[in-house]
């Protein structure tokens, strides 16, 4: 397990992030996302009890989905697989941490883990830190790239005004992750040429996609041709 701390102040909860977000887009009576068991699980640093929040049931209703793979559903939400323990502020992957117990609701006074807070959802400097960490798994590495390049991105999802700041760090983040992608798989390629559109290099996007693709695949790599073309660099939403 690779060991990495970093600041925490603009970490949220999950869980209370994920419900926030649910009731927000659905109002209360339509809110179909079913929780699953609360997992309480032992942070590998200091030891405190974490409640992990799970999913019971969800759908892809008023999903909102964009170019560079990020997912807005408030009915079936991404959970993150690293966390932050609110106590003593390790980076975890949460499949590293023991599991200690189950729980369904929010338990009563006899429940021993009433007072086990939530793990905290990592920021972009977390997720970076974690990326560099020593011996980790290709995996892994994707999957905090990705999600530190979510971040990045999020200031330009809803307002067209505005755009993502790259920085050297962030730059140095999407290079990584482009080399760590598979050009031969079509599902690994659009990624790619979405991370060379919106770095301003056009005529890599427009390389990369220039093979025919399977059927899954066409609409979003049509979207980033057409865009490329205009030489847009923004992340764009998917119709």
């Amino acid at each position: 397990m690779n060991s990495f701390n970093t600041h925490a102040s603009a970490s949220r909860p999950v869980a209370a992030s994920v419900l926030l977000v649910a009731l927000l887009a659905v109002g209360p009576r339509a809110f179909a996302l079913t929780p699953g068991p609360t997992i309480i699980r032992q942070c590998p640093g200091c030891t405190n009890a974490l409640a992990q929040f799970t999913i019971g049931s969800g759908n892809l209703l008023r999903a909102e989905f964009w170019t560079d793979g990020f997912r807005r559903a408030p009915m079936w939400p991404m959970l993150p697989a690293l966390v932050k323990c609110p106590h003593c502020q390790k980076l975890f992957w949460i499949e590293d941490a023991k599991e200690r117990a189950q729980r369904t609701g929010s338990g009563g006074e006899g429940d021993p883990w009433r007072h086990a807070k939530e793990p905290l959802e990592p920021v972009e400097s977390d997720y970076l830190a974690a990326a560099g960490a020593a011996n980790i798994s290709r995996a892994h590495e994707l999957y905090a790239r990705r999600r530190a390049r979510w971040l990045a991105n999020d200031p330009a999802r809803d307002n067209p005004k505005q755009k993502a700041q790259w920085t050297e760090a962030r730059r140095k983040n999407l290079n990584r992750l482009a080399a760590l992608l598979d050009e031969s798989q079509d599902g690994e390629l659009i990624p790619k040429a979405e991370i060379a559109r919106e770095l301003g290099d056009f005529d890599r996007c427009l390389q990369l996609l220039g093979r025919p693709l399977e059927k899954q695949w066409a609409d979003t790599a049509n979207l980033v041709v057409r865009l490329a073309r205009e030489k847009q660099a923004q992340v764009a939403k998917l119709p």
